[in-house]
């Protein structure tokens, strides 16, 4: 099994052995090693595939280490980053969310500033790496809030205020989104085995 995910680390570019460099990454145990080299085969096959080589290996070790911070497995960010944008990093929504994981302005502003990413308006969130580090975070925060993971992608898609306001009243949260999230997660998952 580490000999199939060395190779793979090999076929990806992230693992240089004729300059007898390891990846440069704080990804160390083997669990982390599969799910850098997961999410390193699925942006080489998305429209992330244009990026070069050394920002697409930067992404994907970005999305791994802040999943592991926040306690999300790197293949449902993936299955939201599938729902969200189709892995298009220019994506522009009908509601003005932008990038990778879909942000609002207001929401990417928020969170930027808390941690302590540079704003420079809708750039930042056209940025791979800080939409993703904004995206997992606040995610993080709404499954936090709701103690629930379907709730918690809900109020990703419709905002937390909306969310919370039809649970206070009794009315059921639509489930279309959560569920599209959660059969993308799905296939990612199968592509693992996990």
């Amino acid at each position: 099994m580490l000999k199939s995910t060395l190779a793979t680390l090999l076929l990806l570019g992230l693992l240089n052995p004729a300059a007898g460099q390891a990846p440069q990454t704080e990804v160390a145990s083997p669990d982390e090693v599969r799910a850098l080299a997961l999410v390193e085969y699925h942006l080489a096959r998305e429209r992330t595939r244009r990026l070069k080589p050394e920002l697409r290996a930067e992404l994907a070790r970005t999305l791994v280490r802040e999943c592991a911070a926040y306690g999300l497995e790197p293949s449902l960010v993936l299955a939201v980053i599938q729902v969200e944008s189709r892995f298009d990093m220019r994506a522009v929504s009908h509601a003005n969310a932008y990038g990778l994981m879909q942000i609002q302005p207001r929401t990417g502003l928020a969170w930027a500033r808390r941690l302590g990413i540079p704003w420079r308006g809708v750039d930042t969130l056209y940025d791979p790496i800080d939409n993703v580090r904004i995206g997992i975070a606040y995610l993080a925060r709404l499954h936090q809030r709701f103690d629930s993971l379907p709730t918690a992608l809900s109020a990703y898609n419709q905002g937390p205020t909306r969310v919370s306001r039809r649970l206070g009243s009794g009315q059921n949260v639509p489930a279309g989104y959560a569920r599209r999230v959660m059969q993308a997660w799905a296939g990612h998952q199968s592509v693992t085995g996990s």
